[in-house]
């Protein structure tokens, strides 16, 4: 810092403009790459929730992702589960899943017992079976 003090002491009168802007450029420089890297960051760590879904036929928009991080979401915790859905058969919206999750239901258990059902020609919806998950009726609604 003390270097620049002295390099603008030392400039030139008609050149002190052409320091302070070279001075700036360099701030504007160090800041985009400072936001870069952090966005860089930031992404890399939806890449691999995202390339599990993709490569098992199941693709989620990383705004998707995003938006799981912002509601405090662990997307490990909820991709798997898509993924065990859609390679049975069944796709299950992103968003229910998530739903799901916020609720307080066993994903596990939820998931398993959706296929189950539709295999099953139940007709249970993904939401009538969180909802009894929730109320630890599920065993009974799918022995029915």
């Amino acid at each position: 810092m003390y270097d620049l003090l002295i390099a603008f002491q030392n400039a030139k009168p008609g050149n002190q403009g052409m320091f302070i802007a070279s001075v700036i450029e360099i701030a504007i420089i160090v800041a985009l790459v400072f936001v870069f890297l952090v966005l860089w960051i930031y992404t890399i760590s939806f890449g691999r929730p995202w390339h599990n879904a993709y490569l098992n036929g199941c693709p989620i928009p990383f705004t998707q992702l995003m938006g799981m991080q912002l509601r405090n979401i662990n997307p490990n915790k909820v991709i798997p589960h898509g993924i065990a859905a859609a390679q049975a058969g069944y796709k299950i919206p992103w968003l229910e899943l998530e739903s799901a999750y916020l609720q307080g239901a066993d994903l596990e258990k939820v998931v398993a017992a959706y296929v189950t059902s539709m295999k099953r020609d139940q007709g249970f919806t993904f939401s009538e079976l969180v909802d009894a998950d929730r109320e630890e009726r599920l065993a009974e609604m799918l022995n029915r």
